[in-house]
């Protein structure tokens, strides 16, 4: 009797369910047509029986959501196979099945503006309705705060709005004062910058074009600046074509999306409704590449929007201004005609902290990394050539500075290099190739093992470094090797012997020869070749954890531009 009964159970629920899932709409969502058209019907076939694996992503049963409030692509689940009555996750949301996380095409991202992007667009734009937007998560913060000191607070531009896209950044630059609004994105890491190349860069870039799409959709006109971008001079009084939809800054030949000062035309915002379409339908490549692939597809419609190529001379991309301009230090030579530099064309952000550094483009002063009274410093040069050995001379000499740093409990600041694509030595001898560690290794690695061993070359001529730190130096010290004749020296430097010149000082000699500056702030080395040889970390095991931070990897011959290759074949 008792299995009869469950057995009868068993078959309502059965028929139950069955009906459950006969009466529910499962909604598949398909990639949207370049421009905007209404999606067209589930064409897929069936994959002749077979299951495959699809991505999911949330989206609110009734499109109530705002832009800043949920954005719906914030899953990852991988399934193979539906249950049921289709998918719901926890929250009792309907899940739709597709091809892509970001299923919203342009028309409905008009529709979902957030309360807080208002306001700030209302508060920040001037009586033209012109605003300049900048956009950040909590990974880039220090560029959004470097930003705001070196170009906006400096040239007193009142219309600007920083638009955030996690709650991390917008209560942190809030309580610091500066004007934000919030677009949470969620999908990315937003804690950590973002190099080209990678998964969450490709994201991150194109929420640009979604907020571009909203606040031309509100009739403001916007200046879009990256917060890798340098200000010399107000840039609204220099976007001549009054005609013009769009004003572009050039990357030689392409189009940038990070500097782009668009008016609310029609025909600029089907530009950018193609650029998000394009997206959306693909998800492989940053905003910029989505950027032309529209000009491309409204130009062979004849529908493309007059658009402006700013003048290469005035706004000059990473190339054009840091390497053309061979400005590698202190922003020399200056550059009076210019209204801006983007520190683009680097392969990591590293990189790009770096050469903002060197050319006293970087403020941000975290961690006291600048105004530190009590912090002890060495610094060396780099005087003499050794031909094509000169790099290998040079990067032990970078060594042996790491060991003294840590021996002394100082910090090293940089000489400058001889570039590690030099390849003569008439080339690698000419001044122009006094070159940054950009041109020597691969920062990144270099800078993940010793970020906090190092200053840049210009360290001590920056404007936040204390007086008493730039201005209180050793005399001239050497500590005396087999690479260097010390009768090569000068008579003012106090000269150091190691009880073995192969090999270098060893640390109880480093000890006992500069110690006694110890309330010195800055060590000045006449240079460092052979002052130390890499035979020394066996014998003392202070060395032990510097020796594994000293990879191949970590000195690793690098172009000046840094890029991975890796970052092209995602």
């Amino acid at each position: 009797m008792r299995h009869a009964f469950l057995v009868v159970f068993l078959m309502s629920a059965i028929l139950v369910a069955y009906q459950l899932r006969s009466s529910i709409t499962v909604m598949f969502a398909r990639p949207p047509s370049v421009e905007g058209e209404a999606l067209p019907p589930n064409t897929d076939n069936d994959n002749n029986g077979v299951e495959m694996e699809k991505k999911v992503v949330m989206m609110p049963v009734k499109p109530t959501f705002a832009f800043g409030e949920k954005f719906p692509a914030i899953e990852r689940t991988v399934f193979t196979k539906k249950p049921p009555g289709g998918w719901v996750d926890k929250d009792g949301r309907r899940v739709v099945e597709g091809k892509q996380r970001v299923r919203m095409n342009a028309e409905n991202v008009k529709k979902t503006i957030s309360s807080s992007f208002i306001s700030g667009l209302e508060r920040a734009a001037n009586a033209q309705r012109q605003v300049l937007i900048s956009i950040v998560d909590h990974g880039f913060l220090d560029f959004a705060v470097n930003f705001k000191e070196v170009s906006i607070d400096r040239l007193n531009i009142s219309n600007f709005l920083l638009v955030c896209t996690d709650k991390r950044s917008h209560l942190e630059l809030n309580l610091l004062g500066v004007p934000c609004s919030l677009h949470q994105y969620g999908n990315a890491a937003s804690d950590m910058a973002s190099d080209f190349g990678t998964a969450a860069y490709y994201e991150k870039t194109n929420v640009k074009t979604a907020i571009v799409i909203q606040a031309l959709s509100l009739g403001y006109t916007v200046l879009v600046v990256d917060l890798d971008v340098i200000l010399f001079r107000d840039p609204f009084p220099h976007f001549p074509c009054e005609e013009c939809d769009i004003h572009f800054q050039m990357d030689r030949d392409l189009y940038n999306s990070g500097f782009v000062y668009v008016r609310p035309t029609p025909a600029a915002q089907a530009l950018y409704n193609v650029a998000w379409n394009l997206y959306v339908k693909y998800q492989r490549a940053h905003d910029q590449a989505y950027i032309n692939m529209a000009v491309k597809v409204l130009s062979e419609k004849h529908r493309l929007p007059k658009i402006h190529s700013l003048s290469t001379q005035t706004f000059q991309c990473g190339v054009y201004y840091f390497e053309h301009g061979n400005r590698m230090f202190e922003n020399k030579p200056t550059c009076e005609k210019c209204v801006m530099a983007h520190n683009n064309y680097l392969g990591s952000t590293a990189a790009k902290v770096y050469r903002f550094r060197e050319n006293f483009m970087w403020m941000v002063d975290n961690g006291a990394y600048y105004s530190n009274v009590s912090a002890r410093y060495l610094m060396y040069e780099n005087p003499f050539d050794f031909g094509l050995e000169t790099r290998q001379r040079e990067v032990e000499a970078l060594k042996s500075a790491l060991v003294l740093a840590t021996v002394m409990n100082r910090l090293v600041i940089l000489p400058t290099f001889r570039c590690c694509t030099c390849n003569s030595r008439v080339e690698c001898s000419h001044p122009m190739h006094r070159c940054p560690l950009l041109s020597v290794l691969r920062l990144k690695p270099f800078d993940e093992a010793f970020h906090e061993l190092y200053r840049e070359h210009v360290f001590l001529k920056h404007p936040k470094v204390p007086p008493e730190v730039s201005t209180q130096r050793s005399p001239c010290l050497f500590i005396n090797s087999s690479l260097v004749a010390s009768n090569n020296i000068s008579d003012d430097c106090r000269i150091f012997q190691p009880s073995n010149s192969e090999d270098g000082a060893t640390i109880e000699e480093m000890e006992k020869w500069f110690g006694p500056y110890e309330n010195v702030s800055v060590l000045h080395f006449h240079s460092l070749y052979g002052a130390h040889s890499s035979k020394q970390f066996d014998r003392d095991k202070r060395l032990s954890k510097l020796k594994q931070l000293m990879t191949e990897e970590a000195f690793k011959c690098s172009e000046y531009e840094q890029w991975d290759e890796s970052a092209f074949k995602f």
